[in-house]
């Protein structure tokens, strides 16, 4: 199984300012002035001739796919993402895909726009997907909601988990991965402040303990990194935010390739060389 992972891709997109109300204007603000530069078209395309190169079983893309969550936005990601975009792929909502209360009702734009690609959902409450490959399964959860200015924490309802669990069972399903927005954990140097983490996360990486994925796919934090299994933490983390994201000293940034094999698993990263536009191999940020 080799799974292709990107994340928080925040596509660039001019939208109309009488479009904008709300909490839209100033993160629209935001993106103009400080990410709208940090995601070139260049490495965009790179990315996507990755992609279509890579003979995968399954693309998961761990959301932010806008930046506002307005509804050109959607659309402009659809378009750009298109290529790449077929029955192996699996994609769930970032925060900044949930970024107001319009972006959920009358209508939810992200459903409306890559619902095909988030696999059969397996709950009457909450929001809990799968896409099943032969006796594996990808189970998403969405950690996001509207929040104010300058919220953008996550949480992950009880019930979730449990009903989670009780499928992965009564399907007797052997392996499962997950893909949620928010990370279950940071390492030191990449914390989250209170207003940006996934809130009840402890519990969550408690209540997997008697049944965990073999790999949790997350995003949120623009700097890669993975975590190997642990007595306290015992399933494998990968975070590929941002994958189109021009890398700095802040932002080491990039694609993960994971191979699960026979109940193990590889994982190598790469990230966009200007010296011929391309995603080249580098080494795994590993904590």
């Amino acid at each position: 199984m080799k799974i292709v992972h990107i994340s928080d891709l925040h596509f660039p997109c001019k939208l109309p300012a009488l479009s904008l109300r709300g909490k839209m204007v100033a993160g629209y603000a935001n993106y103009t002035l400080r990410r709208k530069n940090a995601h070139p078209q260049q490495i965009t395309q790179a990315m996507l001739d990755f992609i279509r190169q890579s003979n995968h079983d399954i693309l998961v893309i761990s959301g932010d796919l806008t930046n506002v969550s307005h509804e050109l936005e959607f659309a402009n990601s659809r378009k750009i993402l298109d290529p790449v975009l077929d029955q192996r792929a699996f994609v769930i909502p970032g925060n900044h895909d949930r970024y107001h209360k319009k972006a959920l009702q009358p209508e939810d734009l992200f459903l409306k726009y890559f619902g095909e690609f988030s696999g059969e959902s397996i709950a009457n409450a909450g929001y809990i997907r799968v896409k099943k490959i032969k006796d594996m399964a990808f189970v998403g959860w969405d950690s996001s909601k509207p929040g104010s200015l300058f919220q953008a924490s996550g949480n992950i309802a009880p019930d979730v988990v449990e009903n989670t669990k009780k499928y992965i069972k009564k399907n007797k399903i052997r392996n499962y991965f997950l893909v949620c927005h928010h990370p279950f954990w940071n390492p030191e140097q990449h914390r989250e402040s209170n207003n940006h983490r996934l809130q009840n996360r402890e519990m969550i990486i408690e209540s997997l303990r008697d049944l965990p994925p073999e790999i949790v796919f997350y995003g949120h934090s623009h700097h890669n990194w993975i975590s190997k299994k642990t007595s306290e933490m015992p399933f494998w983390t990968i975070n590929s935010a941002s994958s189109s994201r021009v890398n700095d000293k802040k932002h080491f940034s990039g694609i993960h390739v994971a191979e699960f094999k026979n109940g193990k698993t590889g994982i190598e990263r790469y990230t966009f060389s200007q010296q011929g536009n391309r995603f080249i191999k580098a080494s795994l940020i590993e904590y």
